[in-house]
Order: structure tokens, then sequence, then C-alpha cells
């Protein structure tokens, strides 16, 4: 199915999880999906994405070079645009409370970092 236009209604589902995908996603349908997983997302549900870790502003400059490599030499047209995204914006863009959210950088244990997004949506009053 088409992760930009998901035919399920709205709340649908309790956990929504990526696993690498934003970076394998063009500019224009990153915040489309985006925004189909938490309108799917149900009350006190979660949405949680984790990718590389290779948004430009967390990156020294010779791993912004590395990533520059990557999409000329390596067969990722979609690279950049995903470095350059700023998901948490998108992600208020498409209603999600500030307070709701988290954009972070997780590392574990050697080589081991990821960039995690997400939030947990608030129970309906």
């Amino acid at each position: 199915m088409d992760a930009t236009s998901l035919d399920f209604p709205d709340e649908s589902f309790d956990l929504v999880v990526s696993h690498i995908f934003g970076h394998e996603t063009t500019q224009r349908g990153l915040p489309k999906w985006l925004g189909e997983a938490w309108r799917v997302l149900k009350p006190g549900g979660v949405a949680f994405h984790v990718d590389v870790p290779n948004q430009t502003g967390y990156l020294k400059l010779a791993e912004q070079v590395m990533s520059e490599w990557q999409v000329r030499f390596n067969g990722e047209p979609f690279w950049m645009g995903w470095a350059n995204a700023n998901l948490k914006q998108i992600m208020l863009d498409h209603g999600v409370p500030e307070d709701a959210l988290f954009v972070e950088h997780i590392k574990r244990g050697e080589g081991g970092l990821w960039f995690c997004h997400g939030a947990r949506k608030p129970q309906a009053k």
C-alpha cells in the first residue's frame, strides 16, 4: 500500500512503526507518510520511526561529505532530502502537539547510532 495515502480509517492503530524508511522516500512523500502515520494512530497510540542518523545538523563535516557521497555514488537519491528534513516541523505541521513528540539520536553500543522520531497521540478529551 502507498504509505503516502493509506487505505485505513482514521485512528486505526495503537502503534505505527517505520524502520529505515525515511531516507528511501522523496522529499514530497516524506511529509505525506508522516501525516498518514499520525492520521491512522489511535489516541494514546505511539508512532515510532527509526532511521539512519544522517541529519546534517548532527553530523561533523566529514560525515556530511560522506552523506553527499552516498547520493552521488551509492544509489541513494533521496538521502539528502532526508538529511535536510526538519522532522519536528513536519510533525508539528500535521497536528502533532509539541509536547507529544520526540526527535533525537540514540546511541547504543559501538557504532549503534540511530535517528528516532515520533509521538504519542494524546487521549481524546
